[in-house]
């Protein structure tokens, strides 16, 4: 089953498991997820080789404009980002999130990526994806309506349990970046600025899981 019709807000609480079993299925949704299990490995392991070499696949996006310092923590960001890609996808072997999760983060890093003169920014870009307080007090309100209170009691828990799945997996890779800083090919002192920023990343995301 295609992940947009699961992305679907309507959709996205029926058991696919059940469905997949009772279509006959199954066998062919675990194959399917087991070979796209080992693709991502097979990219993460070249993705790592590029960062371990100094040999990156993705160019910078450089202009004349640009200062050798501004190339050079692009450069680094780039790297940070990849590897934090790398690392949530190891959270999703070890079983700590699921394939959804793991490619939502995917994209929103890879958005990311497109401007490497901002500092590191994921925590925003993926705090822009979650319900604002707001949100999540008006939906509550509806819980109790006589017409759509179960649909909606469903709709909060389901978003409740992303969050924290997505949160889990953001913090705990930014946390194995902070404690296995790789060695990265460029100067100690852009180095250390980046991932200052990538920490500075976790930091604001724990703060939001603890309020």
């Amino acid at each position: 089953m295609s992940a947009s019709l699961k992305d679907n807000k309507f959709l996205g609480l029926v058991e696919w498991d059940a469905v997949y079993r009772q279509a006959g299925l199954k066998e062919d949704a675990e194959k399917i997820m087991k070979e796209e299990s080992h693709l991502a490995l097979h990219t993460r392991n070249i993705e790592l080789n590029e960062i371990n070499t100094g040999e990156l696949a993705i160019p910078l996006n450089t202009d004349s404009k640009d200062t050798p310092e501004m190339d050079v923590l692009a450069d680094a960001r780039l790297r940070c980002y990849m590897l934090t890609k790398t690392m949530i996808w190891e959270k999703f072997e070890e079983s700590i999130c699921g394939g959804d999760t793991v490619n939502k983060l995917s994209e929103l890093i890879d958005y990311c990526m497109d401007d490497l003169h901002e500092p590191i920014r994921i925590w925003d870009v993926v705090m822009s994806q979650f319900w604002t307080v707001e949100e999540l007090q008006r939906y509550i309100s509806w819980a109790n309506s006589p017409v759509v209170g179960n649909y909606m009691k469903n709709l909060i828990n389901s978003n409740l349990l992303d969050t924290y799945e997505t949160l889990n997996a953001l913090i705990s890779s930014l946390n194995e970046l902070r404690e296995n800083k790789p060695n990265i090919p460029t100067s100690k002192e852009y180095y250390q600025k980046v991932f200052n920023e990538c920490d500075q990343n976790r930091r604001e995301a724990e703060k939001y899981m603890t309020v």
